[in-house]
This record gives structure tokens, sequence and C-alpha cells, in this order.
């Protein structure tokens, strides 16, 4: 908790909403994608697995990984701020469909 409060308060971000994609991507810590929490598609640094997901040394490298990426679409596509009240539009980039945003608020309330 205490790193993911520091890695949003550095990224300006909502720690809850992150809390919620965790939760909600790693299908509330049953997911098994090691040191990848917020299961981030893209090279970590130790590189890809098989379903290119990112492989990271740490915890802490996966979770900055994500939030950093996260982050950057409040600058890169307009969003007024990283947080459950920009689900619906955070999703639209992040995941096809909109089945991740609703399941995002669902895990948000369930925090």
């Amino acid at each position: 908790g205490e790193v993911i409060e520091e890695l949003c308060e550095k990224y300006d971000v909502e720690p809850k909403f992150i809390a919620a994609i965790i939760a909600g991507e790693s299908g509330w810590g049953k997911s098994g994608v090691s040191n990848n929490p917020m299961s981030y598609r893209a090279s970590g640094d130790l590189g890809k697995d098989s379903r290119g997901f990112g492989l990271f040394s740490s915890v802490e490298k996966g979770l900055e990984a994500g939030i950093r990426n996260i982050a950057g679409y409040k600058e890169k596509y307009g969003i007024a701020s990283i947080d459950i009240e920009h689900a619906d539009q955070i999703g639209k980039i992040y995941c096809e469909g909109n089945s991740w945003s609703t399941l995002i608020k669902s895990c948000y309330s369930r925090l």
C-alpha cells in the first residue's frame, strides 16, 4: 500500500483507482502475473512473457511501469485526471470494449 501511495503521488493519480485496477486486472490477486500486478502489456526490465505481459524484477518496478503508463494518458489523451470519475474515458484507451471500466468501477466500490 505504501509503495502505491508514493507512486500515485509521484505520478498524480488516485491511489484507490490504481488499487481498483490492480484488483480487476489480477482477479483480486489470483492472476499469477508475477511482479506485474496491473497486467501491463509492454516490456518490463526483464522483457515480456509469451502472452505479452511485462516481466519485472520486482513488484515495485511493475507497479511503477503500470502507474506511469496510466498517468501518461492525462497529457497524451487530454484526460482531466486519472481517477474513477474518468474510468470510462481511460477504459476506451486502456482496453477494448467497455467491460474494463465496468469491472474497475465494481472493484473500486468494493475497496
